[in-house]
């Protein structure tokens, strides 16, 4: 089982959606995620009000910041099954916030 975080926009009149940047990663990384502050902003953006991609950048660069300063206490929390690792985590959030900061007023979509 896995995340898929789409940073989207629609059109107004023909309702087509743009993809601008589509993310899987496992929910093996969750325990992680949580301990850097990004599990409820990337697998439950609509719980904590991120309706947009701007919404994202700042909690990003903080939880990128916490996995960057410290990556000997997050590797702690690689998964014992090799599904996923702290590489894949700080990649997909480092990608996220690159699409972020390249479509700010675009859709966040998380699809669990």
């Amino acid at each position: 089982m896995s995340l898929d975080l789409y940073i989207q926009t629609e059109c107004d009149c023909c309702k087509h959606i743009e993809e601008h940047w589509h993310g899987n990663i496992t929910h093996n990384l969750t325990e992680m995620a949580t301990e850097c502050n990004l599990y409820r902003i990337l697998w439950r953006p609509e719980e904590v009000h991120i309706k947009v991609a701007d919404d994202l950048i700042m909690q990003l660069e903080i939880g990128i910041d916490e996995l960057k300063d410290d990556p000997e206490y997050y590797e702690y929390y690689n998964p014992e099954n090799g599904w996923g690792d702290y590489d894949n985590l700080l990649d997909f959030a480092i990608d996220c916030l690159a699409a972020c900061k390249k479509h700010p007023g675009a859709s966040v979509f998380a699809c669990r």
